[in-house]
């Protein structure tokens, strides 16, 4: 049958359901393009007329999209993307657009607030709607009329309810859905198809009204994860708490994949406890990107457990991020930053709190393996069984560069100041920490089995009972060493079992003073024979030598307006 021109009269109401939560509003409070979604359970399109006399029921399902300029006093609908659909056993479908022609009709705002959309249909019928805005929903009803003579014609009744999408926004890169309460921010974990779409935090949210297993996680599994950006905007969720007696990939987005990106986002109080793969931000990463955010609050789980992401993979990056976190997990890769860093990086992060586990434990990352790890810090207390370190616990096939470890760190076997064990590069790093194991323990280094050391110096103080020295605890394969130091006051081991040729023992005055550093090749700040790099600065006779991005032992430490400290009380 033809479906014939049609003078379309529509009036927006506010529903019962609207009138009950939403007021009516000004258009001027729906600025801007924000998405609506048709509830299917009040949404219909009635169809009646044809030579057989026809009466069908329609349940309308999907989506529009409004665009409101007040100062213009102008409308648009910018997309429809709706289905009138029979569910009888024919199951007819009708195009919601085609029906009303909404996208090519021009809005006018009238004086009393309503919105005249005119324009005419494909056939060049005239078409006139009229629409009220409430808080949150739009309330729609009408028919359509077709032109005097017609034969064969069918009579369209509507009667709709769309409520807008989260805090509005469309999702695109310029125009984020808006996420403004805990509620919107729990809806985002319900909605799969806009987990590759564009957000943005606009309000510090509140999230204890959930428990542990009612908050619905964004991107719940490795097969779904989160593919889009939100954007938090410097803003801070507090009180998240997740639970589960089982479950992997869990945090506030369960999966983050090659295309995910979480910038500038603050969780405080944050408590979350899972079995594998567990991160107060993020749960598994697989290759996306984590930036500018920070963490405070309790993670427990018992494979890959990190402050920030449980594991990160695939080329992930995690840089300028903040734990200052209490993190437990009771078998294997245990980190404040990953539990286990493959095949990516972890830039400019620093630690702080606790970090307690078993195998590969450390301070910024459980295991590295394939990945890199620079400038970053951990003044964490670590607490492991076997391959433990201040900084990481295990590194293979990996890099490590312009990074410092000065907490407590203690385990049974292979523990160091900066790695416990290491077959790759490390250089321009040094280690000032409290060093205890049963065997196997090194102010730097707990094992070293390959690889070099550059430019790099230990002042550790090591306790333990077999296999200790100030610099490495165990040497094994072809190692490397140049231009490395260690405080033969602070700590009176040998720098190895064995002779060790690259590793000098000096005074702490001497490792005080920029020459004796220069003279190995290190590059200063306002030096050039070295290099032009930078990478070392000192206070003459003060200090030793810092890395040129930390803050100077002098300045009180960065503290952010409001900042609430690591523990969960």
């Amino acid at each position: 049958m033809k479906i014939l021109s049609l003078i379309v009269t529509i009036s927006l109401v506010v529903s019962s359901a609207v009138a009950a939560g939403d007021g009516a509003v000004s258009p001027a409070d729906a600025a801007g393009t924000s998405t609506y979604e048709f509830d299917p359970y009040e949404s219909t399109v009635t169809e009646t007329g044809g030579f057989a006399g026809v009466h069908r029921v329609y349940a309308v399902k999907g989506r529009l999209q409004l665009t409101v300029d007040p100062n213009a006093g102008t409308a648009s609908f910018r997309q429809v993307d709706a289905n009138a659909i029979d569910d009888g056993p024919v199951g007819r479908n009708l195009v919601v657009n085609d029906l009303f022609n909404m996208t090519d009709l021009a809005g006018t705002i009238a004086d009393d607030g309503s919105i005249r959309f005119e324009g005419r249909s494909g056939d060049g019928s005239s078409v006139l709607i009229t629409l009220v805005l409430a808080d949150a929903a739009l309330h729609l009803r009408g028919e359509t009329i077709p032109p005097p003579q017609s034969a064969d014609f069918f009579v369209y009744e509507l009667d709709a309810t769309a409520r807008r999408k989260y805090a509005g926004g469309i999702g695109e890169p310029n125009d984020p859905y808006r996420i403004a309460t805990a509620e919107q921010m729990n809806a985002i974990g319900a909605e799969p198809n806009d987990w590759d779409r564009h957000f943005q935090l606009t309000a510090d949210l509140d999230l204890s009204a959930y428990d542990g297993t009612s908050f619905r996680m964004v991107g719940r599994s490795y097969q779904t994860p989160f593919n889009g950006t939100f954007d938090g905007g410097g803003h801070v969720i507090r009180n998240l708490t997740i639970a589960y007696d089982a479950g992997d990939a869990v945090g506030l987005f369960g999966a983050l994949g090659p295309a995910g990106r979480i910038r500038n986002l603050e969780l405080r109080n944050a408590r979350v406890r899972a079995d594998t793969y567990v991160g107060a931000l993020v749960g598994y990463n697989a290759g996306g990107v984590i930036q500018d955010c920070n963490v405070a609050g309790d993670v427990q789980g018992i494979g890959c457990t990190g402050g920030i992401a449980g594991i990160s993979i695939d080329n992930g990056l995690i840089c300028d991020c903040r734990a200052d976190v209490n993190v437990a997990g009771q078998w294997y890769e245990t980190g404040g930053i990953a539990g286990a860093n493959r095949h990516s990086r972890i830039v400019r992060c620093s630690v702080a709190g606790t970090v307690t586990g078993s195998d590969n434990t450390g301070g910024v990352a459980g295991r590295q393996e394939g990945g890199t790890v620079s400038d970053c810090s951990s003044t964490a207390t670590v607490t492991g069984a076997r391959w433990t370190g201040g900084l990481l616990g295990r590194n293979t096939s990996s890099a490590v560069s312009a990074c410092f470890a000065t907490g407590k760190v203690s385990g049974t076997d292979v523990v160091g100041g900066l790695v416990g064990f290491s077959d790759s590069e490390v250089d321009n790093c040094w280690a000032a920490a409290a060093l205890r194991g049963d065997s196997t323990v090194g102010g730097l280094v707990g094992e070293h089995v390959g690889g070099a050391v550059f430019h790099s110096y230990s002042r550790s103080v090591v306790l333990g009972a077999v296999e200790m020295g100030g610099f490495v605890g165990r040497l094994r394969g072809t190692c490397l060493y140049m231009g490395c130091f260690w405080d033969g006051q602070v700590d009176l081991l040998p720098p190895a079992v064995g002779e060790v040729v690259g590793i000098s023992a000096r005074s702490s005055a001497e490792l005080k003073m920029e020459s004796t550093f220069t003279q190995a090749g290190w590059d200063f700040v306002g030096e050039t024979d070295n290099g032009t790099d930078d990478v070392w600065r000192i206070q003459e006779g003060q200090d030793y030598p810092r890395l040129a991005w930390e803050r100077p032992p002098a300045d009180p430490p960065e503290k952010r307006p409001g900042e609430e400290p690591a523990s969960s009380e």
